[in-house]
């Protein structure tokens, strides 16, 4: 009996130190938890939230500013054009049908548009747009196929283009060969330069595709002129059209001082010559 309760005691008092060590682990496991600094939420949503929204904002899809022909407008936009179009439409713009295939009926029609274009203000962007707002008939149907097709790029079509995809479309080839056999072969001949560059300007309006760059421009123009302007306009090595008429122009007004003196100088000549047979 003595015994078994020796026994009992020493199971009790093992139970007791395996025991014992429980309660420290829980402190020294909860301890950490209770004293560590979590990270405050509340400082980092505020930081996120613009980065979230700055990223999920679509923008808005609106054409853009410098397009020269607008196909899907909206809003202020849309505004815009038809206030334009409802102005120039008051300055009563012609309007092209292209039923008579003549180059002198599209040429007047080109240079009228022009005109209200430069008198009215109107920006490059627009030009396009206003202009196939005046076709008609048989013109418009044409455009309505080239815009309609797959392959057009209409951003590409600038107011040059247009004209010259309209030129292309009805000058027949025997026409565009001839013009462009007389825009090379013009020459200045018995003309003032103004009078030759205006003639020149006018072929060259009506055929614009032969002429690949302004370089090319000034070369046909240069090539034209009279021998005696020719050769100091050439010795310039001028490279741009503007560069080439305008130099014409100061050496047509040197010579013609020139003249002017050397008339002055025989009038007075041939007075002395009679006062002197006079007496």
């Amino acid at each position: 009996m003595k015994r078994l309760e020796d026994l009992l005691l020493q199971q009790t008092a093992a139970s007791r130190e395996t025991q014992a060590p429980t309660p420290q682990a829980q402190v020294v496991d909860i301890e950490p938890r209770a004293t560590s600094p979590a990270p405050s939420s509340s400082r980092a949503e505020p930081v996120a939230a613009p980065q979230e929204e700055a990223i999920a904002a679509p923008p808005v899809q609106r054409p853009s500013i410098g397009a020269v022909f607008p196909t899907l407008v909206e809003g202020a936009e849309w505004d815009r054009l038809m206030e334009r179009l409802n102005e120039f439409r008051r300055c009563g713009p012609r309007v092209f049908d292209g039923e008579k295939v003549d180059h002198w009926i599209l040429e007047k029609w080109l240079m009228h548009m022009e005109k209200l274009f430069r008198d009215t203000f109107v920006e490059e962007r627009d030009r396009v747009w206003l202009a196939t707002h005046h076709l008609d008939g048989e013109a418009y149907r044409r455009w309505l196929d080239l815009q309609e097709n797959p392959s057009t790029d209409l951003a590409a079509i600038t107011s040059k283009k247009f004209k010259e995809l309209l030129l292309v479309h009805y000058l027949s080839t025997s026409v565009k060969r001839k013009m462009e056999q007389d825009l090379r072969n013009l020459r200045q001949g018995d003309r003032t330069v103004a009078e030759y560059e205006q003639e020149f300007s006018r072929l060259l309006h009506c055929v614009p595709f032969v002429v690949p760059d302004d370089e090319d421009k000034a070369r046909i123009f240069e090539r034209g002129l009279r021998p005696s302007i020719f050769r100091f306009v050439q010795s310039s090595n001028l490279q741009t059209y503007r560069e080439v008429v305008y130099r014409a122009l100061i050496v047509e007004s040197g010579a013609a001082d020139v003249q002017e003196q050397r008339e002055a100088k025989d009038k007075g000549k041939a007075k002395r010559l009679a006062a002197v047979g006079a007496s």
